[in-house]
């Protein structure tokens, strides 16, 4: 898979909005039937769930995204508490520090696994 970016200032919400957007998409292409999405963005959650209160620009954004998408109708939609993924943020760190560009297979440091595990049981 290839990446890209946007070049816009934008606020928070709006950036998970684009990382929604771009998961849904990846998640048309693999051609998923059932998903659960996570963003990490409390108010992004908050904003989805009651869309059809809110009268925002954002609201009619996320509109355009379920029209368009068949396949949002079997998907749920959780707020991910970030602050106590302790291995995402440990890979997080580990990728910036080390320079790291590649994925991790089978065979990832016994840190991250003693830090996945530490997260799976809590």
């Amino acid at each position: 898979m290839g990446g890209s970016f946007k070049v816009e200032r934008l606020q928070a919400e709006w950036d998970q909005f684009y990382a929604l957007e771009e998961s849904i998409n990846v998640a048309n292409t693999l051609i998923i039937a059932n998903a659960i999405l996570k963003p990490g963005c409390a108010s992004l959650a908050n904003r989805i769930r009651n869309r059809r209160v809110d009268i925002t620009i954002m609201r009619h954004r996320i509109d355009d995204l379920f029209n368009s998408n068949d396949m949002l109708h079997n998907v749920k939609f959780k707020w991910a508490n970030r602050n106590c993924n302790k291995a995402t943020n440990f890979m997080n760190k580990y990728a910036i520090t080390n320079n790291c560009n590649s994925n991790f297979g089978m065979n990832y440091p016994t840190t991250i696994h003693d830090y996945v595990m530490f997260d799976a049981i809590n």
